[in-house]
């Protein structure tokens, strides 16, 4: 009987989506490169992060924490605190890049730093992972100038 009226799974959509609302400010400084091309590095505020977290199975969920972001015109390189969690406790934590190409305000492909494939059109990338990443990227991609 103990069943709740909503699975695990919404429970987790409902926790990003909240998550997405609430968090996000971040400090921009803007740095020339040594070449004299301008780049954008993203730096977040110790009290306030763009984070997002998704769900990895039964009792996992991922927490990806953006450490910064380094943009290049429509290229931008997303650092990310990634901790794993296996029923509530900390198993994992890693340093992560993305790489997050951009067309007008919208991502056209999200890559795995040692990765090749695109996570958007990946048959291995559960959907409810593609849809926090691509959310997360669209909206890197608005933010660009």
């Amino acid at each position: 009987m103990g069943n709740s009226i909503f699975p695990t799974q919404y429970k987790l959509m409902f926790i990003t989506v909240l998550w997405f609302t609430i968090v996000g400010c971040s400090n921009i400084v803007i740095q020339e490169n040594p070449n004299s091309q301008i780049s954008e590095i993203r730096q977040t505020n110790k009290k306030k992060t763009n984070s997002f977290t998704h769900s990895c199975g039964s009792g996992c969920a991922m927490t990806y924490e953006e450490i910064e972001v380094i943009t290049k015109g429509t290229f931008h390189k997303a650092k990310f605190k990634v901790t794993t969690y296996i029923n509530e406790k900390i198993v994992e934590e890693d340093t992560l890049n993305y790489n997050i190409n951009c067309k007008s305000d919208l991502a056209i492909s999200i890559i795995y730093e040692n990765d090749k494939e695109n996570i958007l059109n990946s048959s291995n990338v559960l959907e409810q992972v593609k849809y926090v990443f691509k959310r997360y990227a669209d909206q890197i991609c608005s933010n660009t100038k």
